[in-house]
């Protein structure tokens, strides 16, 4: 069609399609830059009349060979793109953080903690709010949210439930088996044997 640019197709239905057909290749699109040292290798940027208002990057932070880190950017108020998640050569993510803690790190403001536990560094939630971080569980007024802790024996060895029809907080262990329930009028049941 008019205006259409195939590359490996004849028949391009975007304004530029690139097509592989052999079945051990794939599509690839390569951006070589020429970057030495610590900076910008290539970007991919999403513009709207000459307006920059999103952007993908590759930047290494060292000389050849060393690590590369892919940055993404979006358009804050004011027309500037703004870094807001960053995969890190380690494989980290951060998002809202340059420098992530975690497997995943989400900021939401700098709490000041320059280092995590190694046992809890999977998941880091920042922010120095009134709230400050949070995690919500949602479902449908009749299911249940789960929080489940496993092992190679059983995805379900530990729970901390919320049952949304009885609006009780439950707790179990040993394979799920509750042992304490928080109810809706905030009383405590406990479970235990010959319960």
């Amino acid at each position: 069609a008019a205006g259409l640019f195939g590359i490996g197709t004849t028949s391009p239905d975007v304004k530029l399609e690139i097509a592989e057909t052999a079945s051990d290749t794939g599509v690839q699109l390569k951006l070589n830059g020429n970057r030495s040292s610590n900076g910008n290798v290539g970007d991919i940027i999403f513009e709207n009349n000459s307006d920059s208002v999103a952007m993908i990057r590759a930047s290494r932070v060292g000389g050849n060979n060393d690590a590369a880190d892919m940055l993404f950017y979006t358009q804050v108020t004011g027309g500037s793109n703004a870094e807001k998640m960053r995969i890190t050569s380690a494989g980290d993510v951060g998002i809202g953080e340059s420098s992530p803690l975690a497997s995943l790190h989400i900021k939401q403001g700098d709490s000041g903690l320059s280092s995590l536990n190694a046992a809890a560094h999977h998941l880091f939630l920042e922010d120095t709010g009134a709230n400050g971080p949070g995690i919500t569980f949602a479902s449908g007024t009749t299911s249940n949210c789960t929080l489940a802790f496993g092992d190679s024996d059983s995805n379900y060895q530990g729970v901390i439930l919320y049952d949304n029809s009885a609006d009780a907080l439950k707790f179990g262990t040993n394979g799920g088996t509750e042992r304490m329930r928080i109810t809706s009028s905030g009383v405590t049941e406990l479970y235990g044997p010959g319960s």
